[in-house]
Parts: C-alpha cells; sequence; structure tokens
C-alpha cells in the first residue's frame, strides 16, 4: 500500500520542478456537434505540449529531484512500455542522473531512439511490461539504484497531482475533473 500524497506533497511538488515542467494551457473545446450544451464548458488541459509529451514528466521530475543527491548520482532505473520511460529519461538528463529503462521487446523503435536522445541506456528485457519491471526491479537492488515506478509512487502521483493545481489556478469554479491515466495499483 503506498501512502497518497495530499495538497502539501502536490504543492511542494510544484515548487521542486518548477523550471523543468511547462505550464500546459487550458483551453476550452471546440462545440460538439453531439453534445451542444457542452460548447464553452468542456476544457483540455494540453499535456501533449510537456516536453516528453505527456504527463508523466511531471511525477519523473518530482521523483528523481525527492531523491537525495547521493542516491540521484547512483541512477535511476524504470520500466515502460511508453511515456514513463520518456519522462524518466528526462528527469535522469535534467539532473545528470543516469538513468535505465527495461523496455518489452513490443517496444516501438522510434521510442527507443527518444530515449537515446535523452541519454538514458535502453534494456530490452521480457515480451511485456510486467517481464521488463521485474528486471528492473531486479537491477535496481542488485546495483542499489532507486527505482522509479510508473505509478504506484507517491513523489509520482504528488507530481503529476500539480495538473490539478494548474487547473484550479484558472478554472476555480469547475465542478468536474475527469482525468484519463494508463497503469493500475
Amino acid at each position: 500500500m503506498i501512502t497518497e500524497p495530499g495538497i502539501d506533497e502536490i504543492r511542494a511538488a510544484a515548487e521542486r520542478m518548477r523550471g523543468y515542467v511547462r505550464r500546459t494551457p487550458l483551453l476550452a473545446a471546440a462545440p460538439i456537434k453531439e453534445r451542444p450544451e457542452l460548447a464553452g464548458g468542456l476544457r483540455l488541459k494540453l499535456e501533449a505540449l510537456q516536453v516528453t509529451g505527456s504527463f508523466k514528466a511531471r511525477g519523473a521530475i518530482n521523483a528523481v529531484f525527492a531523491l537525495p543527491p547521493r542516491q540521484r548520482r547512483r541512477g535511476i532505473v524504470t520500466a515502460s512500455g511508453g511515456n514513463h520511460g520518456l519522462a524518466v529519461a528526462y528527469a535522469g538528463w535534467a539532473t545528470k542522473a543516469l538513468a535505465t529503462i527495461f523496455l518489452p521487446r513490443s517496444v516501438a523503435d522510434d521510442k527507443i531512439a527518444k530515449l537515446d536522445a535523452w541519454g538514458a541506456s535502453v534494456v530490452i528485457a521480457g515480451e511485456v511490461w510486467d517481464d521488463s519491471n521485474r528486471a528492473a526491479l531486479q537491477h535496481a537492488e542488485a546495483e542499489s539504484l532507486a527505482y522509479i515506478h510508473p505509478f504506484a509512487d507517491p513523489e509520482v502521483i504528488a507530481g503529476q497531482g500539480t495538473i490539478a493545481l494548474e487547473i484550479l489556478d484558472e478554472a476555480p469554479d469547475l465542478d468536474t475533473l475527469l482525468v484519463a491515466i494508463a497503469g493500475a495499483a
């Protein structure tokens, strides 16, 4: 069971990662023909404009900055089949920590190229994420490296929670917030 971060941890994350993630726009969605009553009331947070292309950069940057400097210098490890790996690679680049990303065989070549561009070491391990994750955990333990979990880490959650702070700052009268995520606890 992970500890769920509260508002204080999310605010601390926002301060910690200032300058490393973008404050993305919150825009009104275009009217939808099938649901005209939503016109003007539906807003979209454009996290695709983050440097890595998704909200995952927020959680990874916060988690890596939350590590003690000595641990960061030793290196960071994760398993991913997608955006979390890019986010950890970026966090490694931004903090000068060696990032090792474990991926399943099915990962697209362009994803590997992007990871390489951020300076990450890439290890292909297994057919699916679960296989890669087991290998990443074993590697992190054997080498005494920090493992950055894609969704079950309080620091990752707090970093990603900063999206809500931005949304509520721009739209304090908001009554419903829908969030699409990957992973499962």
